[in-house]
């Protein structure tokens, strides 16, 4: 009698299957790696974005906070920042030196991409007395550079920086008076990085209520 039995032996791969085993496993890592890649390149897209406009955020409270109650934009340098008459407690419709506020354009102090936007005003000695602070406290001219007079008092080490934003490309100032310190509402337009190779265009408006030109 013949009985039909069942085999244990197994038929190898042939070299046709193997290779194909193989291209389909290949080909399964690389369409895993590739949404891997592209689910850490979108969140890495998103963190980057919510930094910048964190960044833009902060940017405009501060600006708005050191500008709100500024009598007067009297410069722009597109290369180094923006001037600003931020009081006139001198009460002498003049923009004295301590009344003087510098929004300097910087490359970045700690070696991070963009630039940095520091604020840098006058800070006398706490010791002098009035008449010392008043022989100091000089009026700027019409022909005065203000960023050359910052710059000559923090060499004397009499001011005083801090950083309102980073991660900047650029910073503009538009208007539409008919020059700069008649300006009672200004524009400012930051340029905001995104990542390493991505820029945003930021703009900001600022009333100034306190208004005034210099005499």
């Amino acid at each position: 009698m013949i009985t039909a039995q069942r085999s244990n032996t197994r038929r190898a791969l042939t070299l046709l299957e193997l290779l194909l085993a193989v291209a389909i496993t290949v080909l399964t890592g690389l369409a895993i790696a590739a949404v891997t890649t592209s689910i850490a390149r979108g969140l890495t897209s998103m963190n980057e974005a919510r930094s910048a406009l964190q960044r833009a955020y902060a940017a405009h409270a501060r600006l708005r906070a050191y500008t709100t109650g500024a009598l007067a934009f009297i410069s722009v340098d597109p290369d180094r920042g923006i001037a600003v008459w931020h009081n006139d407690d001198r009460f002498n419709n003049r923009v004295n030196l301590s009344e003087l506020r510098i929004f300097w354009l910087e490359p970045s102090s700690d070696g991070a991409p963009g630039k940095e936007l520091v604020i840098e005003m006058v800070a006398f000695p706490e010791e002098w007395e009035e008449d010392e602070l008043e022989l100091a406290d000089a009026e700027l001219a019409g022909v005065d550079d203000p960023f050359n007079e910052m710059l000559a008092l923090r060499a004397q080490g009499w001011t005083k920086r801090s950083v309102i934003a980073d991660g900047l490309e650029s910073v503009a100032v538009t208007h539409s008076a008919i020059n700069l310190v008649h300006a009672n509402r200004v524009r400012i337009a930051l340029t905001v990085q995104i990542g390493a190779n991505s820029t945003e265009d930021i703009l900001m408006a600022f009333g100034l209520p306190n208004h005034k030109a210099p005499g």
